[in-house]
């Protein structure tokens, strides 16, 4: 399938998508929610604290916040109650930099290293220590054929530290810790490489692994869910009229919390993909949001939204989480060892 053939494909099947769930709108009218707002941290800016365009969130063991942020070019680390500790990353295509506007995806791997994914114009994986030290990078590559990355939208670690990178363009890819590529599923690129095999995806935004097992992302064109396996087995679609799709996570009863970067909310969904309740609304007070990017669960059952044109991270309390499953298999590791 040639790129403008995938972009006309990928329009009508959105077309008929918003028609379905116009059809089906019920689904995603707002209920009762019973998230409650916690804090908020971060002004618009370059200084220490502060953010700017902050896109993917993730906790580490600690439950230490890592955000990624693409106007700064730059890894923000933050404490759970907001306070600062740390940052790196410069704009740049060296070691260790990123592209102006690239940096869209962070992840934490089971050892506590730290992965960074970039769309153009470095279109890099970057492996670093959790203190920020640079270990290695790979792909680098606009293109995509197998190992290239090209609209690369999120980033994802298992508990085997084998590395998921989503893409835009319809395909996610599968990475050892090294960078050694091992698989790809979705569609074959516009440049005629065959990229995978099982289900077409048509837009993927971030992914997250989740402590079941699974890998979940919210799909920009049919504005679903997606779980899959770490093989590319499709499991489940669930969830309607989910626009601008940002970040996905888990918490404790296995609810699955997606940003909805349209509509300026987070949905919530049951572990069978019934919609449950949404937080959010638009504008800039406490737990308002303009286009909500990244999620995360820490090991307290606490929310963290990314509002990316706010340039800030809210928290929230989910009332009805029990024991959070965290956002990062780190964290997994220490919170039931």
């Amino acid at each position: 399938m040639t790129s403008l053939a995938y972009r006309k494909y990928a329009l009508l099947v959105q077309m008929a998508s918003i028609l379905a769930c116009t059809a089906a709108g019920s689904e995603a009218a707002p209920k009762a929610t019973n998230v409650t707002f916690v804090a908020k941290w971060g002004t618009q800016g370059a200084g220490p604290g502060q953010l700017n365009g902050p896109e993917q969130i993730v906790l580490d063991h600690s439950d230490n916040l890592y955000v990624a942020e693409n106007v700064n070019s730059r890894i923000s680390v933050f404490t759970s109650n907001g306070d600062f500790v740390r940052m790196w990353g410069s704009p740049g295509s060296g070691d260790g930099q990123f592209g102006f506007g690239g940096l869209i995806g962070v992840a934490v791997g089971p050892d506590g290293s730290v992965y960074t994914a970039e769309r153009t114009p470095n279109c890099c994986i970057q492996k670093f220590t959790n203190d920020g030290t640079f270990i290695k990078k790979w792909s680098c590559h606009f293109g995509s054929c197998p190992g290239e990355l090209e609209t690369t939208s999120g980033i994802a670690v298992d508990p085997d530290g084998y590395v998921y990178v989503s893409d835009h363009d319809g395909r996610i890819q599968k990475f050892d810790s090294e960078g050694g590529y091992l698989k790809t599923w979705g569609d074959i690129g516009p440049d005629g490489c065959t990229t995978g095999d099982g289900p077409s995806i048509f837009g993927p935004s971030f992914v997250q692994w989740t402590p079941n097992g699974n890998l979940i992302s919210a799909e920009f064109v049919h504005h679903q869910v997606q779980t899959y396996s770490s093989d590319g087995a499709l499991l489940s679609s669930f969830g309607c009229c989910i626009f601008g799709p940002g970040g996905v996570a888990n918490d404790g009863n296995g609810h699955v919390l997606a940003g909805d970067g349209l509509h300026d909310f987070v949905q919530v969904y049951t572990p069978q993909g019934q919609f449950l309740t949404q937080f959010g609304t638009t504008g800039d007070g406490d737990g308002q949001f303009h286009f909500p990017t990244g999620v995360a669960v820490d090991t307290a059952g606490f929310i963290y939204v990314a509002d990316l044109s706010n340039n800030r991270i809210q928290k929230f309390a989910f009332d009805g989480a029990t024991k959070a499953r965290p956002s990062s298999w780190g964290a997994l590791k220490t919170h039931y060892r």
